[in-house]
């Protein structure tokens, strides 16, 4: 879990949240307070959350964020727990003090820089190419962010990664094996993780671009304001957390301490002309 140690260790901020399987998780009759095609979300009069998905199946993740019930669908174990590490537990950790961001994340020369784009943009792919150059593999999808004396540290996440199919073979020798596959993305264990936060030195936007032929790297023209204040995990959360204030104070923290960087490349890929551009934008 973002922001919380692996299992075995002391977390020195005392962030725990227990997993338990249970025979039914009932929000029922509780007024959503989003909710889509696929999922609802519900408050209780505690401050309990309860998530009903189609899918994977139905949850509660307590008030306090240290504890997580669990009624999965009938799904091989390593796909309703995707939906448990890469949904349930940032929000533990929402609830635990910490603040997220969409973004993949890694360390190089000892400091962390944040991978931001849209689903399919490549920061997973981006991510682990960097790792075999050199870098260390810190966080898939979503990054928690806490503020450490004015500072801005990324703590690492899970040894998980979803990874395009297509780029397996390109990324080969930073993860141990594929758990499975669901639309078109794999599921695979990460060989190593950076064991402890970092403090923040970058942040990049990915994007793909029909106006460009090659990897251009950039950072005129952008509010970078704008692009974090938009890029929170869950601003759903955050709204009924009252934690709008504190993410724009972490924001602006984070343009305080890091570089930034836009890379435009084009539709067709070019992986690892991306992660070229990032290393050199970002290497001491």
């Amino acid at each position: 879990m973002p922001g919380v140690s692996v299992p075995g260790t002391r977390d020195p901020n005392g962030r725990v949240v227990r997993i338990h399987l249970r025979d039914s998780v009932d929000g029922y009759g509780l007024e959503p307070i989003w909710q889509s095609r696929e999922v609802t979300f519900s408050l209780d009069e505690r401050g309990d959350l309860y998530i009903d998905h189609g899918f994977f199946g139905s949850f509660r993740l307590a008030a306090n964020g240290q504890a997580i019930d669990c009624q999965p669908k009938p799904l091989p174990p390593w796909l309703w727990q995707k939906f448990l590490v890469g949904q349930l537990l940032p929000l533990a950790a929402l609830r635990q003090g910490l603040q997220l961001i969409h973004a993949a994340a890694v360390v190089i020369g000892g400091g962390a820089v944040l991978v931001l784009g849209t689903s399919g943009a490549g920061k997973t792919t981006s991510c682990l190419l960097l790792v075999q150059r050199g870098a260390s593999f810190l966080a898939d999808d979503v990054a928690a962010v806490e503020i450490r004396e004015g500072q801005p540290f990324v703590h690492p996440g899970s040894a998980l990664a979803n990874v395009d199919e297509r780029a397996l073979k390109l990324v080969s020798g930073t993860y141990g094996r594929s758990l499975g596959s669901i639309d078109g993305e794999a599921r695979v264990v990460i060989d190593e993780v950076h064991p402890s936060p970092a403090p923040l030195k970058g942040v990049v936007v990915l994007t793909r671009d029909t106006a460009v032929t090659h990897v251009v790297r950039t950072g005129d023209g952008v509010d970078w304001m704008a692009v974090l204040l938009g890029s929170h995990f869950s601003p759903v959360m955050a709204e009924h957390l009252n934690q709008q204030e504190t993410w724009l104070d972490v924001c602006d923290r984070i343009l305080r301490f890091a570089d930034t960087a836009l890379i435009r490349a084009p539709l067709d890929g070019e992986p690892a002309a991306v992660a070229s551009e990032i290393a050199s934008a970002f290497s001491d």
